[in-house]
């Protein structure tokens, strides 16, 4: 569950280009571009209400900012038949750091919260603290768009990764949009990303997640503001041999 979470923040694997340092860094600044353009649109002003649905039957649907136990942030709630409704609860951290073309700023997330409701009229788990990063950092390196993020400059030209405009991305369920294709040559994958819909992931129509449709209202959370005040909290994992 925490795995489809991850899959969905994880737009950009890596601030990394190839050929020349010029071309690298010309590369570079488009994956910054498109990450901050990202998380402002896809995250930030978008509508409370607005959803998208993945290939593998999950919905993933914005709740808005919210006040919760760790102060005010982001919310998104995930269902679907092979996973319990969780959400998680994110702020959003602009992180400043200087290159040798300026002072750059870097729009990430930061996961706060994570609710789980244990099944069809169980009760909700809270995770959060030491629990959640761990459980994050089971996932793998993180991406660039989450919150703590590593960067290298001049951009780590060890990849050869490039940006390309796509115009006229046909989803399955008839929707067009315009969005970027990344293309990791270095690993033989790619990616289509779009601040056009909720969430930026569009995917690989070849691989999964993907994005089959999206719309920005007409569904409700599954757990309530009510729940979540009376959701228990994970104890914290034993540490044994210490």
């Amino acid at each position: 569950m925490i795995r489809i979470v991850v899959l969905v923040f994880v737009l950009i694997a890596s601030l990394s280009a190839g050929w020349s340092q010029a071309r690298c860094k010309e590369e570079a600044k488009k994956l910054l571009d498109l990450q901050n353009r990202i998380v402002t649109q896809s995250f930030e002003r978008l509508p409370k209400g607005a959803w998208a649905r993945y290939n593998d039957g999950t919905v993933a649907l914005y709740l808005g900012k919210g006040r919760t136990p760790d102060g005010e942030l982001y919310g998104i709630e995930f269902s679907g038949s092979k996973m319990p409704v969780a959400q998680v609860w994110y702020a959003i951290v602009d992180k400043h750091f200087q290159t040798p073309i300026g002072l750059v700023t870097m729009r990430t997330l930061d996961p706060r919260l994570l609710y789980v409701r244990g099944g069809p009229g169980g009760g909700v788990m809270r995770i959060d603290g030491p629990i959640l990063r761990m459980a994050l950092q089971r996932m793998g390196e993180p991406s660039i768009i989450l919150t703590p993020t590593h960067v290298k400059w001049p951009a780590d030209c060890s990849y050869h990764t490039e940006v390309h405009p796509v115009k006229g991305y046909r989803l399955e369920g008839g929707q067009v949009i315009d969005g970027a294709k990344i293309i990791d040559f270095e690993r033989g994958r790619s990616m289509v990303v779009s601040e056009e819909v909720p969430f930026g992931l569009v995917g690989d129509p070849s691989g999964t997640p993907h994005l089959v449709a999206y719309d920005f209202g007409g569904k409700k959370a599954q757990i309530d503001e009510r729940a979540r005040k009376s959701a228990r909290t994970m104890p914290p994992i034993p540490i044994f041999g210490q």
